[in-house]
This record gives C-alpha cells, structure tokens and sequence, in this order.
C-alpha cells in the first residue's frame, strides 16, 4: 500500500465513523502519525480527497459484489438482489450519512463524483441487461445503451435530490427497481425475481 492509499483508507475510516463535517485534516494526520505537510504533499485539499474516498468506496463496493456473486455462483437476478441489500443497508447506516453530508457540506465534490460515474454506470447496466437477454430472463430490447442511460439518470436525479431522505426510503428503492426490472423481465425473469425478493403475487400487482 502507497502512502497516499494509506491516507485515503484511513481518511475513509474516520469520515464514516465521525462524520465528514466532524473531520479536518489535522485529525487524519493525528489518526495516521504523519504530519499534515505530508498529507498534503500527497493530496491537495479537503475536497480532493473526498473525491478519492468516494472512487474508492464506488470501486471497493463493485469488487466486493463481483467476490460475492462469483463465490456463492449466483445469476444475474441475484446479484440484482445484492445490490438493492446493499443499498437499503447504506441508506440506513453511516454510508448514507457520508454520502448525504458530503452533497451538503462539499456539493461541488458530490457532483463531480455522480457525473463521473455516470458513464461507468451506463456501461455497467447495458452489460447486465445483455446478459439478462442473453439468459432468458429479459425481454430483447433495441438500443441497451438507451435505457441503462434512461436508468442511470433517474439515479442521477435521486442522487442530486436536496430532499435524499423524503424522496425515497429503503423499503420504496426496493419496490421502484422490482417493479421496474419485473416490468422488462420474460415469464422466467419475473419468476426468479419474485423468488429472489420474495415477493408474493398479490404484492407484485400492487
């Protein structure tokens, strides 16, 4: 590990135990034992390093996913599955409050972040809704590219949202990417997927 990866993990570390709000730079120096001339030698700002916490939490929790869907050899739904668990969970613990006091109180740092995933997301969701054709278990559709975009800037305005919290809960994500994803599935889709989140028949229609 370099010394600026360092930095960035230990920075990481006390930003969701304490708040980013509650962390200046003279605590990171203080947690790690290196002087802040150090630091900054390494990492211009406050804001730049924010930026590189946050590419690192986006790149941990796609490493992490791939681990996990490729240990327990689960499918494509499934991993759907993991990712809506994950991000119900964030939105309830310190990763939500990271994510939500980072759009306060360094707006520019979160928009910059959601811009520059923007594109590997698209290119994320266009590969699993291939896939998902290629499986059985999506509709075919023309112009993938399209609709991962269409999805990934709903995402977007969620994510720019003043109002986070109002806008959409745990159990509301749940319910808005079942009903979308169940609404582009073939009968063998909507079949894993009711399986996979558990869903009875009654609540699918409602």
């Amino acid at each position: 590990m370099t010394q600026k990866e360092r930095i960035i993990q230990e920075a990481s570390y006390l930003f969701f135990q304490k708040g980013v709000r509650n962390v200046t730079m003279n605590d990171i120096a203080e947690h790690i034992g290196m002087s802040k001339r150090t630091i900054y030698e390494q990492i211009k700002d406050k804001d730049e390093l924010l930026t590189l916490c946050l590419e690192r939490f986006g790149e941990k929790t796609h490493y992490e996913l791939l681990k996990v869907a490729k240990e327990s050899n689960a499918d494509l739904i499934d991993i759907l599955r993991y990712f809506v668990d994950f991000a119900m969970s964030a939105m309830s613990n310190n990763v939500g409050r990271f994510f939500n006091e980072v759009k306060k109180y360094h707006p520019k740092v979160f928009l910059g972040i959601v811009e520059t995933l923007r594109k590997t997301r698209i290119e994320h969701l266009t590969s699993f809704l291939e896939e998902g054709i290629k499986e059985g278990l999506f509709l075919p559709m023309r112009n993938l590219e399209m609709l991962a975009t269409i999805i990934q800037d709903l995402v977007t305005i969620v994510d720019k949202s003043e109002d986070l919290e109002k806008l959409i809960t745990p159990d509301s994500l749940r319910k808005l990417v079942v009903t979308f994803f169940r609404g582009i599935a073939t009968p063998k889709g909507i079949e894993r997927i009711d399986g996979a989140f558990k869903i009875k028949h009654d609540q699918a229609n409602d």
